[in-house]
């Protein structure tokens, strides 16, 4: 156990420091599209590109990473492939820049992802809710981090020098993995189609509420872009986003013991609390209101995030837990993207359909966790 503790710590050491790094690019990237002559829909197509990539080949390297019974070696080259491409959101020049960049830079979170967090759940096997919450309180905590840094950067360096200042504490990332420790697993002898189709049934039926979870989750930019239309401001949005990665942080630990105890109860609530996050930033009219739906869009993420990792690892089996949870966010990143394009179209008749538009199926991904 303490083994598998130390190796939770050492991966959300390497969260923490990627999630400095990339928090400080993230609130900056819709803003540089504006700044560079872009709109919503650019936006849009960012949000759903990097998701798209992020999620949609997860399944491929999770799977690769049951085959070859290896988790470090795919940990290790995501978070540098990462540091890589933020590197060289340094030459963009116009929005299409930003585009290709920032979308190509969540290639590295593809590869890392399914085979982290599989290692994760193999670390700690009795407490994989605890665990998850451990990572994410060390992930939110590198967010809250990063976004204070860019709230006060901004006002004295420019876009790109923000972007190399973060990409050189991107590379700090990969230090603490060195000490991190592969667990025994058995390895998965299938083809890749035969192992996504010999997945469980509960994986398989709890894949359609990650669908409609997909669906309404429309992305963080949109929340940042109504915070900067109804403020004015560049930094009030950045702050406004530091808020929900603080409650993100401070409840990930206490909600993934809640889903140990009772996984449906916390995923049904989680849905719902994210459902009426959207429904307050649909009719936000000034500070307070944004102050109130940011923090309660902290407390959905905090709740969704690492009981929905949680559960398929514990509904999947040992030698395919990585290829579950891979495909459980390939799905997630293939529906993404028309999700973002729609969002973003949304946008241009009103922010408050766009986000009425969000709240309904996170509404019904809610009430098929209570039925599963």
């Amino acid at each position: 156990m303490k083994e598998g503790r130390k190796n939770v710590i050492l991966l959300g050491g390497s969260s923490l420091l990627n999630d400095v790094s990339s928090e400080m690019i993230k609130p900056l990237l819709p803003l540089m599209i504006l700044s560079l002559g872009g709109g919503s829909i650019l936006i849009g197509l960012l949000n759903g590109l990097r998701n798209f990539i992020s999620f949609a080949l997860r399944i491929f390297f999770g799977y690769l990473s049951d085959y070859t019974k290896k988790r470090k070696p795919w940990i290790i080259s995501g978070y540098g492939i990462s540091a890589f491409f933020k590197f060289l959101l340094i030459f963009s020049y116009n929005p299409l820049d930003v585009i290709g960049f920032g979308a190509t830079e969540r290639l590295g979170k593809a590869i890392r992802t399914s085979p982290r967090e599989a290692l994760i759940s193999e670390s700690m096997p009795k407490k994989k809710g605890f665990g998850f919450g451990i990572d994410l309180l060390m992930d939110r905590g590198g967010a809250i981090i990063g976004t204070i840094m860019v709230a006060i950067l901004v006002e004295f360096l420019t876009i790109k020098n923000i972007i190399l200042l973060s990409s050189l504490v991107a590379i700090t990332a990969l230090f603490p993995l060195i000490f991190v420790k592969e667990m025994k697993i058995k390895k998965l002898k299938k083809k890749f189609l035969m192992s996504i189709e010999t997945l469980s049934k509960k994986v398989k039926r709890f894949l359609i509420v990650i669908i409609f979870f997909s669906i309404g989750n429309i992305g963080l930019f949109f929340t940042i872009l109504r915070a900067k239309e109804i403020l004015k401001l560049n930094v009030a949005a950045i702050v406004l986003y530091a808020t929900f990665n603080l409650i993100f942080a401070i409840f990930a630990i206490p909600f993934g013991r809640l889903g140990d105890k009772n996984r449906r109860f916390s995923l049904v609530l989680g849905f719902l609390i994210f459902a009426i996050s959207s429904i307050f930033f649909a009719f936000s009219t000034n500070l307070i209101s944004l102050i109130v739906s940011f923090v309660i869009l902290g407390f959905g993420y905090a709740m969704i995030t690492g009981n929905i990792r949680a559960h398929i690892s514990e509904i999947s089996k040992e030698n395919e837990r990585a290829t579950a949870l891979g495909t459980a966010e390939t799905l997630q990143g293939i529906i993404a993207l028309p999700t973002a394009i729609i969002a973003g179209i949304l946008w241009k008749f009103s922010p408050t359909i766009t986000f009425v538009y969000s709240a309904i199926p996170l509404i019904i991904a809610g009430i098929l966790s209570w039925n599963r």
